[in-house]
């Protein structure tokens, strides 16, 4: 079966970190200073390769119908600009036949990676559509072992939050005068976060010391958590800045 975990989110907590982070930088400015989601947080947390090839592809001079026939063996009536709805691969992909073929079987195992890819990884805002070029990373199993998936996930987090932050510069305060009735949760549990964190003093700046040894072994390398980098996903370029957070790598 193609199962994915439904996952609640905190709008208002997003939304209270939005507002303080800063695009120039990639960090989020609080009162005691800056700080980030580093290359550190991505391998511990997911556990994806943050060094290897770059996640880029070219595109062959296919028609995405034919790619997703090929690579997929079923094309959505639906499909256009090569964009899939997850819930179409939910739909087409729930269940795997008994003494399926090893192509069959490669698909349905594709079909689940893109679903992973469109809502977990690099997910659209709208939590429904995911792009067949991540289809392209993994067509080729071995091949898709050595690409960066880490550092591609922080780039694409990097440019979601910068583009939601100019989109929140640009709406509030006008914006929130057109929130609905409804919406006096959400309002109440932001204005408790941004309260929250603009009275915060410190944080647990080093939360992984005492579970490193959990780590993959080559991914252990201080050095690579520290180094000033350009992340890439596809046209996303965003540079990793450990350098203005050096407190959260013990040093000051």
């Amino acid at each position: 079966c193609l199962p994915l975990v439904p996952m609640n989110v905190d709008a208002s907590l997003i939304t209270a970190l939005v507002e303080r982070w800063r695009p120039v930088t990639s960090t989020f400015h609080l009162p005691f200073g800056e700080v980030t989601i580093t290359l550190e947080d991505v391998v511990t947390l997911s556990g994806l390769a943050i060094d290897g090839d770059v996640v880029v592809v070219d595109i062959p001079d296919e028609e995405w119908p034919a790619i997703c026939l090929r690579l997929l063996g079923r094309v959505p009536d639906d499909l256009s600009g090569g964009v899939v709805r997850i819930v179409w691969l939910r739909d087409e992909f729930s269940h795997l036949p008994e003494n399926a073929s090893q192509e069959v079987t490669e698909q349905f195992a594709r079909a689940y990676a893109l679903s992973l890819m469109g809502g977990v990884l690099f997910p659209d805002r709208s939590g429904a559509p995911v792009h067949l070029q991540y289809l392209l990373l993994i067509e080729d199993w071995q091949r898709a072992g050595r690409f960066a998936w880490g550092a591609a996930v922080l780039s694409y987090l990097y440019r979601e939050m910068e583009t939601r932050a100019q989109i929140a510069e640009e709406a509030s305060p006008r914006g929130l005068r057109w929130l609905p009735a409804n919406t006096r949760q959400y309002g109440d549990q932001l204005f408790q976060y941004t309260v929250w964190f603009d009275e915060m003093e410190t944080m647990v700046w080093q939360p992984y010391v005492k579970r490193a040894h959990h780590l993959r072994g080559s991914v252990i390398q201080s050095e690579t958590f520290r180094a000033v980098v350009p992340l890439i996903c596809f046209f996303a370029v965003m540079w990793h800045h450990p350098d203005r957070v050096l407190r959260q790598f013990g040093m000051r």
